[in-house]
């Protein structure tokens, strides 16, 4: 275990929040690798597709860390909007709600694209990218977009992390051979914080 990663674990353990930590991080520990880089790194802005209860533990994350982070996350299913309002995982009204999405269907290639349409210069100040949406079992799409139209706005690769979405994962490292990519190590579950 590197000592970065100890210390991420020790935090999380001493963390007045630790059981919300466990709720995120589930018993395979698939979020402890955005975790450690928000500790480690500090983005000041960090933009998530797919909204829900991750936003809102990020959120009081970012809170307890008290650098200044901030997260804004999009949601394009508005039953799954909804919801998080009326379950509080919108309890800072950073989840927003994106009507607008493009979905591209591409024969040529093994990819189908989704975009959460939104403005991208007010996220210009982005460093860091959490693609956990959209649900692929209604969209049929393997390929969030808006990485890539980020990189390409700001002429520079973001750190970014993704929720499973073997698609995505292999669009964005294989195909658009993108570095900065936060990797999910899936190792420091639940068992981890006892």
């Amino acid at each position: 275990m590197k000592v970065e990663e100890k210390n991420t674990l020790d935090f999380l353990k001493e963390s007045p929040n630790c059981n919300l930590y466990k709720g995120l991080l589930a018993h395979d520990g698939k979020y402890f690798s955005a975790i450690h880089h928000i500790i480690i790194n500090k983005p000041k802005l960090i933009l998530e597709y797919g909204g829900g209860h991750s936003t809102l533990i990020l959120s009081i994350l970012l809170g307890e860390l008290n650098y200044g982070g901030k997260i804004v996350s999009f949601e394009d299913n508005k039953e799954y909007y909804d919801y998080h309002n009326s379950n509080g995982s919108n309890k800072y009204n950073n989840i927003v709600y994106v009507e607008d999405t493009t979905i591209v269907r591409n024969k040529l290639t093994e990819y189908s694209t989704f975009t959460y349409v939104h403005e991208l210069e007010p996220y210009r100040d982005v460093e860091f990218i959490i693609l956990d949406g959209p649900d692929e079992r209604i969209t049929n799409t393997g390929v969030t977009l808006n990485l890539e139209l980020f990189v390409d706005y700001l002429g520079k690769e973001i750190p970014y992390f993704m929720d499973g979405r073997g698609g995505c994962v292999h669009y964005y490292k294989n195909v658009k051979k993108y570095k900065l990519e936060v990797e999910d190590v899936k190792k420091y579950g639940t068992h981890g914080l006892k």
